[in-house]
């Protein structure tokens, strides 16, 4: 990864940050579009902000300059050659993005995937264990969604198409995002049976049923809406992915992941409710 912290640099200077609102990351990039405004919002400036801007910003550049992918041995199964792709990734340390984006990942308009890190929003996870842990957990979790889209053709415009492709390819994107970083664990660590994973799993196969039978437009735009956003267990999209990959990988081991994504995501949310 290509670490860029021209932004960071400039703030803990106390310069101006006025002239960086029309970066794409604010004006241009999909979560902008979504919103339909310039996301670009001044980070607070007290010395005790740029403090705890510097101290996040010195342990991030050290766990991002070690970093080693959580469930390597998945990586190396499902992304041969993963370090050549992500050779290509630039990881953009800035500040000024809403919450809660502390971490996105998205294409500039030169298609190259950037990984975006606002290092303000960070701060609010000082204190609270260890930083490099999230790091490793978040990169984990965002350069999966990098090797998903430069393994399965045509992913990243799947989430963009009509609304049922649209909800395989969330699924699908952020199941396996969601399994290969969940709770900063390997595989095996986590307890995938468990009866609070068990209450999770049917709440949100029934919430995709859901999703899958509507046909209003409105209602189409909220499940695709809450499908990936909101509290964490209630990503109802994300959580059925996840563990109905989670059962594969039990049944099947590595294996039958990688036939899963050899397969590609049509058809995928469909496969995650039976």
């Amino acid at each position: 990864m290509n670490i860029w912290d021209g932004m960071i640099r400039d703030y803990l200077a106390g310069r101006d940050l006025a002239g960086y609102r029309e970066m794409w990351y604010f004006a241009d990039s999909f979560i902008a579009r979504e919103a339909g405004r310039n996301l670009f919002e001044a980070p607070g400036g007290t010395a005790e902000e740029r403090q705890k801007v510097e101290t996040v910003y010195r342990e991030l550049s050290d766990a991002c300059g070690a970093f080693a992918p959580l469930n390597r041995e998945v990586w190396d199964a499902l992304f041969p050659g993963w370090a050549g792709t992500l050779a290509e990734v630039r990881l953009d340390l800035i500040l000024g993005l809403p919450e809660p984006y502390d971490a996105v990942v998205a294409s500039d308009a030169g298609g190259v995937r950037n990984v975006l890190f606002d290092l303000y929003r960070w701060t609010k996870y000082l204190g609270h264990g260890s930083l490099a842990g999230a790091v490793r957990n978040l990169l984990t979790h965002e350069l999966t969604h990098v090797l998903l889209h430069a393994a399965v053709p045509g992913l990243a415009d799947a989430r963009d198409g009509d609304y049922p492709t649209a909800l395989d390819a969330i699924t699908f994107d952020e199941g396996f995002a969601h399994l290969l970083s969940f709770r900063g664990k390997a595989l095996g660590e986590v307890d995938w049976n468990g009866s609070d994973l068990r209450e999770v799993r049917e709440r949100s196969v029934q919430r995709l049923k859901e999703a899958m039978l509507c046909r209003d437009e409105a209602a189409q735009r909220d499940f695709l809406h809450t499908a990936q956003r909101g509290a964490y267990y209630d990503k109802f999209a994300c959580m059925a992915g996840m563990l109905f990959l989670a059962e594969l990988w039990e049944r099947g081991g590595v294996h039958a992941l990688a036939e899963c994504l050899k397969g590609g995501c049509h058809g995928f949310a469909e496969q995650c409710t039976i």
